[in-house]
């Protein structure tokens, strides 16, 4: 179901491929960045100022939609550090996927929402055993409890490293928000094709940098 985990994981590695994948795919991640801005902002626009039925199902849409999008953008970060076509039809989900991948994310949700409550530190190992279960998921095609189990495999053992990289990458992203909209756009995306990076280092399928 998984591959072998890498004995290793190089952060300073996934955030340079992170970096490289960024400067090569500029037009593909606008374009998806440009899409989702539209799409969710119309939306949101639509269902401004609404109570009752109308803004619950709002609220409903924008779920789904934002679980769409979550998944487009892994779809994107791993054809990126795969090499491979980048194009409408390669990023959208099928339903069944789609449904898996909202099933497991309510599941991880939850983990993490009663780790949290727990003292903050629960909700911090929850995500760093199961927080790659988007990746195992959209890869994979797996299942939600399976997508689950494979990021605990996948995480064994590298989960110290895990959080170095998760403080980096929150760092980073600080800095973007200070550079203000342009700024952020940038740190988001290495941060998420670096996150990619990590993914495959730990499922053992990663490519040769060119």
């Amino acid at each position: 179901m998984t591959g072998t985990p890498s004995p290793s994981l190089d952060v300073a590695a996934a955030f340079r491929a992170g970096w490289r994948g960024f400067t090569g795919n500029i037009g593909p991640l606008l374009v998806v960045a440009l899409v989702v801005w539209v799409v969710t902002g119309s939306v949101n626009w639509l269902f401004n100022d609404t109570t009752g039925v109308v803004q619950f199902l709002g609220s409903v849409l924008s779920f789904f939609l934002g679980q769409l999008v979550a998944v487009v953008w892994i779809t994107l970060a791993l054809r990126i550090i795969d090499g491979g076509e980048i194009s409408e039809q390669s990023l959208l989900p099928n339903g069944a996927t789609l449904v898996s991948y909202i099933i497991a994310s309510l599941l991880f949700s939850l983990m993490f929402g009663i780790g949290l409550v727990l003292l903050i530190i629960p909700g911090i190992f929850v995500a760093l055993i199961f927080g790659l279960y988007g990746w195992a998921l959209v890869d994979k095609q797996l299942p939600p409890i399976d997508a689950l189990r494979a990021s605990s495999q996948l995480t064994s053992g590298h989960r110290g490293q895990l959080f170095v990289f998760g403080l980096a990458a929150i760092g980073i992203n600080i800095v973007g928000l200070l550079l203000l909209l342009v700024g952020v756009l940038v740190t988001s995306a290495v941060t998420l094709i670096a996150a990619g990076h990590v993914y495959r280092q730990l499922d053992g399928s990663l490519q040769p940098a060119p």
